[in-house]
């Protein structure tokens, strides 16, 4: 049984198209792909893309990649009721999420312009946020979660990078 449901098909000539109830879980390389999305085509919805044979070996390839990944735990599902502070990661060149125990902090998260969002890709649940909100919640949670023993150290290094120490 395929863990997704996507078929690769080539649509005439001229088209190839991307069709299924899990291709919103990779909206964003089928963008890469060149791809755009189609709500009025034939057969349905899906996501056209220019033919070649090349693109077409790519998809299928794809196709057959995910399948056979086996995500983490950690991608899988981010849980939020989890007891580690909220943490940001890059999402999209356009959005990052907050993954971590975010439960008790939903009301200022929304405050701070979050979106809770159950069905990102990879089957992850996070918190969404554009990416100009990113410097107001990199603030708050270095404000809420400073942790006491953390002291930062510049060290002048050729690289000039900045290491952290743990006090015990």
């Amino acid at each position: 049984m395929s863990k997704y449901n996507i078929r690769c098909e080539k649509y005439s000539d001229s088209f190839i198209v991307m069709k299924g109830s899990d291709t919103i879980k990779f909206k964003d390389t089928f963008k890469e792909f060149g791809g755009s999305w189609s709500p009025h085509l034939k057969c349905g919805e899906g996501w056209l893309f220019l033919y070649s044979d090349k693109l077409f070996h790519k998809l299928q390839k794809f196709l057959e990649l995910i399948e056979i990944q086996t995500p983490s735990e950690k991608d899988s599902s981010i849980n939020n009721n989890d007891d580690s502070p909220p943490a940001i990661e890059k999402y999209t060149d356009k959005s990052f999420i907050v993954i971590g125990g975010t439960r008790p902090y939903k009301d200022k998260i929304k405050e701070l312009g979050g979106t809770w969002n159950a069905k990102l890709r990879d089957g992850k649940k996070a918190w969404v946020f554009p990416e100009t909100k990113r410097k107001d919640v990199q603030e708050w949670i270095d404000k809420e979660f400073q942790d006491d023993s953390i002291v930062d150290i510049d060290i002048d290094k050729e690289d000039n990078s900045s290491y952290k120490k743990r006090l015990l």
